[in-house]
């Protein structure tokens, strides 16, 4: 009801007998409406509610928690709901049963990925390496991931520099090299994937091309292509400005539909003409070229703005004569269905989403973010009304809680323990798939070939997964509680049910409609959990989710590394926190095994280090399961009086310029300079009483000079990380990313 105050504290207020009574007697219009529990603790108040309303009680069903011999159902109010007409209070009564013996029966399932891709969630290693995802496929299976998805493999503009570098594709092939990985490294982890039942995925970008630079525009107003294009595609550069079916778009004033597939009026990015022949020719053979390297799925960047053949306006073949075509040949070579999604942000103008989802999977945004908002507000209600968005089909969209964009352009992103809540909503859901997005470092432009969070790997992800994973297919029955998300999955010969708490309370109570009597067990904690007729008193870790299956099992083991390898001077501290683990130890460059429990501190030497380097290696079980991870620390030998840039790659030496843009001081605003010498591997910085504030390196073509020496060039082709404060301090910058 309006007005209520919740967990008031007990007021008393001496009112007047005037203020009461009238001349006529009882003269109060608004009264004060009352629920408590059982045990006299103020559930709700409603404050001025008008005389002649029906209460309502807004609040959490209210619980009594079990004792040793008796466990509680709720019943209802200790007098029915009648019209106000004076204060009133209401007391919540409960039914008693008798804890009767419910004996164990654990099941023998064996966790297993699904067998088809569709069917399983996706992890995004967005800026990955080939080979970090390949060296973390042990990892991704136990996490409960069916598949794996790439950033693009087309080769990018600037060498890649930047993230966005891919989605500015040069050619429709496999680049033979980027800042991911060479083509056979590629064909390397899509043949280990197939080893733990892994598919893998690949960021496809066929709606555009990349361009010379904002603002660069042909006379039309349409964006410039890259000449570096002709190096690739010289067809298609050739025949980008033809007077009839250029290969590319130059109608920047189309309508309807037109509207969404003639121009992509989004960062002066030149759009292509997919009705072309030439251009569907070629993506074709980019799509043929990556299931050949043993790709089992794509995802289509920026699809709403590729016309299908059921457009009002501009219709054309492209998708059957290349998507389709993909997905006959697929089918041929392997003997199973190929896994496609779009990239389709809100909806396609002028045309309804049925037109792509009878082609591929889309994206629903907005189910994802009805989710996020029910559990911001704790409200597990509206978590369960969400509906899903793009005609409400589950089996035809992939959900997520945030992409790669809406992370980078986050100034305060969400917690991974909020996250992980969520992603519980979605992962058990029936028939749909969800993306997880492994996050890329939190700055404006993350690093490319950088692991930044290892979260993908916590119990409360891999558990969920396992659920969704173990129930494909198998009926849901969501509920709600307050703060509490009930999905309950199964049929007559098994079920099981994630719980979410937003709340994050340690104790719930829940009532189940579908979950048989039984003893279950929560797939994070290992505890178990007694139903007796639909109802269990459950007691939640900090994650707040519990995950109930048949299957008795014990979480786990897990760790986290406070660094996961670099180069160091002296010594180094490296602290290593472990979860659901009682057998740890840790080795040196294969040494002696090193006991220790919970948590311990590394200190790594310099004078430990093999031809400078160190192999940690940590080694974490329980009962079960263990885990063991190799990391590799270098030891730099540092030499005096300069700033040294340590480990770079020798090719930088040989076959590009390295400026440094450098500020402060000397170097006021801004300045390329190339105030180094070179030793081996190291570059070496002489910043004595030049007061300088920063600098980064950055690459560009041999030979070349900016033509202006303070003003930042766009030609370059690489840079690292701003080398500032902290860095600048610690006297060495360690290149090895760059």
């Amino acid at each position: 009801m309006k007005n209520k105050i919740f967990r008031l504290f007990p007021v008393v207020l001496a009112l007047s007998t005037a203020s009461l009574i009238g001349c006529g007697g009882n003269s109060k219009s608004e009264f004060t409406v009352t629920w408590k529990n059982y045990d006299g603790t103020l559930l709700e108040q409603d404050m001025l509610v008008p005389k002649g309303t029906m209460p309502t009680y807004d609040g959490k069903r209210p619980v009594h928690f079990d004792d040793n011999n008796n466990y509680y159902v709720y019943k209802g109010w200790d007098q029915e709901l009648k019209e106000v007409t004076a204060d009133i209070t209401y007391t919540a009564v409960f039914d008693s049963f008798t804890k009767t013996v419910v004996e164990e029966h654990p099941d023998n399932y064996v966790d297993a990925l699904p067998a088809a891709t569709a069917d399983g969630a996706i992890l995004h290693a967005f800026n990955w390496t080939f080979n970090d995802i390949k060296n973390n496929l042990p990892y991704i299976q136990t996490a409960g991931f069916k598949s794996v998805q790439t950033s693009p493999v087309q080769t990018p503009k600037s060498n890649g520099s930047s993230w966005w570098a891919f989605y500015q594709p040069l050619s429709f092939k496999i680049a033979d090299e980027s800042p991911l990985g060479t083509k056979s490294e590629l064909v390397s982890l899509c043949e280990e994937a197939d080893k733990y039942s892994i598919s893998i995925i690949v960021d496809v970008v066929f709606n555009h091309m990349a361009n010379i630079g904002d603002g660069v525009l042909e006379d039309d107003g349409t964006p410039k292509v890259s000449p570096l294009v002709a190096q690739y595609e010289p067809e298609i550069y050739n025949h980008r400005n033809d007077s009839e079916n250029p290969t590319f778009h130059h109608n920047k004033g189309a309508k309807g539909s037109g509207s969404d597939t003639q121009y992509y009026a989004y960062g002066d990015l030149p759009d292509l003409n997919t009705s072309n022949s030439l251009v569907q020719e070629r993506c074709y053979s980019f799509l043929k070229e990556c299931i050949d390297a043993g790709v089992d799925g794509f995802r289509f960047d920026a699809a709403r703005h590729i016309e299908t053949s059921e457009d009002p306006d501009y219709p054309s073949d492209f998708w059957q004569n290349t998507l389709g075509a993909a997905k006959q040949y697929y089918k041929n070579k392997n003997n199973k269905d190929l896994f496609a999604y779009g990239e389709i942000l809100g909806s396609p103008v002028g045309r309804s989403i049925d037109v792509y989802t009878k082609i591929m999977n889309v994206t629903d945004d907005y189910y994802c973010q009805n989710v996020i908002n029910g559990a911001a507000n704790r409200d597990a209600a509206r978590v369960v009304k969400s509906q899903y968005g793009k005609g409400g089909k589950a089996e035809t969209l992939v959900t997520w809680l945030e992409s790669h964009d809406t992370y980078i352009g986050s100034k305060n992103p969400w917690s991974n323990a909020f996250m992980a809540r969520s992603w519980a909503v979605l992962a058990s859901r029936k028939d749909s798939r969800g993306l997880y997005l492994a996050r890329p470092d939190n700055t404006a432009d993350p690093s490319v070939g950088i692991v930044a969070d290892y979260f993908f790997r916590d119990e409360s992800i891999g558990a969920v997964n396992r659920f969704h994973n173990r129930f494909v297919g198998k009926d849901e029955l969501l509920s709600s509680d307050g703060s509490i998300f009930i999905n309950e999955r199964g049929n007559e010969n098994e079920n099981g049910a994630i719980i979410v708490d937003f709340q994050s309370n340690k104790k719930i109570v829940v009532e189940f409609s579908l979950i048989k009597t039984g003893v279950y067990y929560d797939q994070i904690s290992g505890k178990a959990v007694t139903v007796r007729n639909g109802h269990a008193q459950i007691e939640l870790d900090a994650s707040g989710i519990c995950v109930l299956t048949t299957s008795k099992n014990v979480a786990r083991p897990s760790f986290e590394i406070s660094d996961r390898g670099s180069s160091f001077f002296g010594e180094k501290t490296v602290k290593v926190e472990t979860q659901n683990a009682n057998d740890c130890y840790y080795t040196i460059n294969g040494g002696e095994q090193v006991k220790f429990t919970g948590s311990v501190d590394i200190v790594l030497k310099d004078s430990q280090a093999i031809n400078n380097l160190i192999v940690l290696d940590v080694y974490v079980g329980n009962e079960q399961f263990s885990v063991k991870e190799s990391f590799t620390f270098k030891v730099v030998e540092l030499i005096e009086g300069y700033f040294n840039v340590v480990n770079v790659k020798e090719e930088y030496f040989e076959n590009y310029e390295i400026y440094m843009w450098a500020w402060g001081g000397v170097y006021g605003d801004g300045k390329w300079v190339q105030d180094y010498t070179v030793q081996g591997t190291t570059m070496l910085i002489d910043l004595q009483g030049k007061n300088v504030e920063g600098f980064l390196l950055a690459l560009f073509t041999k030979g070349y000079v900016p033509p202006v020496l303070t003003a930042w060039d766009t030609n370059v082709i690489k840079q690292s990380v701003n080398i500032s404060s902290s860095l600048l301090e610690q006297g060495y910058f360690d290149a090895s990313g760059f």
